[in-house]
């Protein structure tokens, strides 16, 4: 801003309560003080001390060695980042009412979910988890900020009716084999688009994931409706890629991506009265359920699903009822 528009902006001021005569002596008072200042425009930019990023930049060192995905280092100091730059002092000053002030005003700025704002929540956590690990802070500060309760409406799995009706609702063998394959193996959308035809051991009726979470590799498993719909899809295939699932649009057979392969769910889903909000996702849900429906011990199923806590499977795994009550006839005789 100019000294010339910030003057007449001060004028268009004084003749809402001034004489012009006085406005006049007051304006050439005012020019005579401007000529001993130099007039500079307000910074109103977030003044960001890069040293209080600092223990940010080591947290993302330290995890990048437990050998996490790439994404997900940059999304970790992204997250963080923005949080250390609102708040604009050292870590051993911040409290835990500046972290509830701050999950609070993300979540009405940005207008995120529960499950959103309880993701940053543990992300900054883990963060000073770490800090005072390494000595940096003597105590958490966000280990007195209590966790977000998330409305448990969401991910709901499909009864094995549901699935029988999708089963059914298939037009042809790429379609069964997509959908044997996510109830089977309950892997993650991304890791059945990197599936690999050369990863199958149809003898041991396993597949390995390959690039899994974090750049993790596990064994999933094939069950037999699976090793049938997978053979006979891939007799239909007259191209050379490696990959399990392909797109089946343009001459080059090119690995089916996340997008693809949720539209194809949706089209299977829209043939039936499935009632239950189905995603390529949801069927892990539903093959853990299932599982714990049937017996399966949560380690294992935590292990199914590749998590690296159990925390995380019995938010995925929906425990009902039926299976408390069966088996506390079985062992509460």
């Amino acid at each position: 801003m100019s000294y010339e528009i910030l003057r007449a902006d001060f004028a268009s001021k004084l003749t809402e309560f001034m004489k012009p005569e006085l406005m006049q002596l007051v304006l050439s008072a005012l020019d005579q003080s401007a000529d001993r200042f130099e007039i500079k425009p307000k910074n109103t930019d977030l003044i960001v001390r890069q040293d209080f990023l600092e223990p940010v930049r080591l947290y993302i060192a330290s995890k990048s060695v437990e050998n996490l995905a790439v994404g997900t280092l940059k999304n970790y100091y992204r997250t963080l980042s923005k949080f250390i730059n609102a708040m604009q002092r050292p870590i051993n000053e911040i409290t835990a009412v500046n972290i509830r002030v701050y999950l609070d005003n993300y979540k009405r700025t940005r207008g995120i979910k529960d499950s959103t704002q309880e993701v940053l929540r543990v992300t900054i956590k883990d963060f000073f988890t770490w800090c005072m690990d390494e000595g940096l802070i003597q105590s958490n500060p966000c280990s007195h900020v209590k966790a977000i309760k998330i409305d448990d409406n969401t991910r709901q799995p499909m009864s094995r009716m549901e699935l029988e009706m999708i089963r059914k609702a298939c037009g042809n063998p790429r379609e069964s084999a997509l959908v044997e394959v996510l109830y089977s193996t309950a892997a993650r959308v991304s890791e059945v688009c990197n599936m690999k035809i050369s990863d199958i051991d149809f003898v041991e009726k396993t597949i390995v994931i390959t690039r899994g979470k974090g750049g993790k590799r596990r064994t999933a498993y094939l069950n037999a409706k699976a090793i049938l719909a997978i053979r006979s899809y891939l007799e239909t295939r007259d191209d050379s890629s490696e990959y399990l699932f392909v797109n089946i649009h343009g001459g080059n057979k090119h690995k089916l991506c996340k997008g693809a392969l949720e539209t194809v769910v949706k089209h299977i889903t829209a043939r039936t009265d499935v009632q239950t909000h189905v995603t390529p996702h949801v069927f892990r849900t539903t093959t853990s359920t299932h599982a714990i429906d049937s017996g399966m011990p949560i380690e294992q199923v935590q292990r199914m699903l590749g998590h690296a806590k159990i925390q995380t499977t019995l938010r995925y795994a929906k425990i009902s009822d039926v299976s408390v009550k069966n088996s506390h006839q079985k062992f509460i005789a």
